[in-house]
């Protein structure tokens, strides 16, 4: 059998070489690789400025050998190389095309008597349909099918070649990491007159769009005192004026990072990731002999996999994964079996990451803990006492106007309104609270040496978000933010406002001896097309 398959196999790829020889005259049917990879590269190239290149590789690889295989097994049943390329070509245009197809018509249903069509389903009929009457034209008709391959030929070239312009366009627009970075980076880390042997754990918990106790009471109707009443018991600080600098997470992530403020670090988008995972605070604690610990977030840039201890979910995808499985009819698959949806993924990561935390205070060496918890900012999985809820949406982070209905807006179709927003964000924001209170009780309880812990915001909710808009954003709402110190021994120096660029510069100061200048508290807007044009919000 394997004999057979290699004598194949050989017998097609000297058909190709053929091809190749006497193109144009007899075409290869390029388009079914460039029409393979033209989904990734669109995807890419429409998401650049919140995704990394490294994402797109392993699907890319896929897809290329599923076209591949298909056209070499269709090829040795039908034995027409044009023919069995066009019925691949086809299948992957519906294929990938599924998902937007039914996003164009999301709130649309057709009742016809008992039964009752969503977009999903009706998208699913018409799209068989059109398949099934493709594959019976191409295999009875007589036609000679090489200019239809030429034709796909030019027009799948002409995709790639746009999506390659607006890729390369992106990328020469930027600038690397600046010789300031470079310069800090080389600064002295290591802390000064400290026992080594009695350096405390350090946890960093991001708790992902966690809004500050009086704009919750304000805008949300919910009072968070119970919460924030439970952590000053603890003994931790609760800065009552807290903002975020930054109004997106990796921007705020990569600041306080790296104790400074973007301007003086970068102005592209794919160095966060590595200001992120490697900046000055990291470097910080590896100087002075610390493990590092991360977890998967399904945030590519708040990913540290280079962590000396990394937390990997089982069956967790990432944010690009998502992004590609929503425009193919997988999405449904998932959404029909347990366990594997896309939301269901989300859920086990999050409680993963909570879950985990308190097995970090055994290890025996001193530990530096980096959790980004992806609540309780969207999707809205629980409700306040931990139900499941599977929204009824395809999967996605969004957040602000890319959720949330705006006034005037062509593309409101399928989005919360501002008061459903709110609704969900409250309930999974009390379910994580109570989560997270009892995590941090047990975290101190385990540890031996008191430990370091900060509870941390990246920046507030976004029921008043526009993300293309300053005058529509409320910037009070998307900017306070909880902000909570358990900093044992140090009972002063913390202040009402403090905003995370100076967390570490304090923690540093207070426990490393390293003599940092605290920064000018600020916080700034600045839209998803051009993230690094700032708005300081307090001109």
């Amino acid at each position: 059998m394997s004999k057979i398959k290699y004598k194949s196999g050989k017998i097609i790829l000297q058909k190709i070489g053929a091809l190749f020889k006497n193109y144009p005259k007899e075409p290869f049917c390029f388009h079914v690789f460039l029409f393979a990879i033209y989904p990734i590269l669109f995807l890419y190239s429409h998401n650049i400025v919140e995704l990394y290149a490294i994402e797109i590789i392993m699907p890319m690889l896929a897809i290329l050998g599923f076209a591949i295989y298909s056209l070499i097994v269709l090829n040795r049943w039908l034995g027409d190389i044009y023919r069995s390329g066009i019925m691949v070509t086809m299948f992957l245009i519906l294929f990938f095309s599924f998902g937007h197809s039914v996003d164009l018509i999301i709130n649309f249903r057709l009742n016809l008597g008992l039964f009752s069509l969503g977009a999903a389903e009706i998208v699913c009929i018409v799209y068989a349909v059109i398949f099934i009457l493709g594959i019976r034209y191409l295999l009875r008709t007589k036609k000679n099918l090489k200019n239809i391959t030429n034709y796909l030929n030019i027009a799948a070239g002409l995709l790639i070649v746009i999506s390659l312009y607006n890729i390369i366009s992106y990328e020469i627009k930027g600038v690397t990491l600046s010789e300031n970075v470079e310069k800090k980076d080389s600064e002295k880390v290591t802390a000064k007159d400290i026992d080594p042997t009695n350096l405390p754990d350090v946890y960093y918990i991001i708790l992902d769009g966690y809004g500050r106790s009086d704009i919750l009471k304000k805008m949300y109707g919910y009072d968070n005192s119970k919460f924030t009443n439970n952590l000053k018991e603890q003994g931790f600080y609760v800065a009552p004026k807290a903002r975020s600098n930054y109004c997106q997470t990796q921007l705020s992530l990569a600041s306080s990072m790296n104790i400074d403020y973007l301007d003086n670090l970068t102005n592209q988008w794919k160095d966060l990731g590595k200001l992120i995972n490697s900046g000055k605070v990291i470097k910080t604690f590896k100087a002075n002999n610390y493990q590092t610990v991360a977890f998967s977030t399904g945030y590519t840039a708040t990913e540290i996999t280079n962590a000396d201890i990394y937390f990997k979910t089982r069956g967790a995808l990432s944010e690009f994964e998502n992004i590609l499985i929503n425009t193919t009819p997988i999405r449904l698959v998932m959404e029909q079996s347990e366990d594997i949806s896309q939301y269901d993924l989300h859920r086990r990561q999050v409680i993963n990451t909570l879950d985990s935390l308190p097995r970090i205070a055994k290890i025996k060496n001193p530990t530096f803990t980096f959790a980004h918890v992806v609540m309780p900012h969207p999707p809205f999985v629980f409700d306040e006492n931990g139900k499941e809820i599977d929204p009824k949406r395809s999967f996605a982070f969004s957040d602000g106007n890319h959720l949330v209905q705006r006034p005037n807006n062509k593309r409101n179709a399928g989005k919360l309104t501002p008061e459903e927003y709110r609704e969900k964000y409250k309930k999974q924001l009390i379910f994580i609270s109570d989560k997270i209170k009892t995590i941090i009780e047990r975290i101190i309880d385990k540890s031996e040496k008191p430990p370091i812990i900060i509870l941390q915001a990246d920046h507030g909710p976004g029921s008043m978000l526009d993300w293309h808009s300053a005058e529509n954003t409320n910037f009070t709402e998307r900017l306070s933010i909880l902000n909570a110190y358990y900093l044992p021994g140090v009972k002063k120096g913390l202040y009402k406002n403090i905003t995370p660029v100076n967390t570490f510069r304090f923690i540093f100061n207070k426990y490393f001896g390293i003599n940092y200048k605290l920064l000018k508290d600020k916080s700034y807007y600045s839209t998803k097309s051009e993230p690094f044009v700032y708005i300081d919000i307090d001109k």
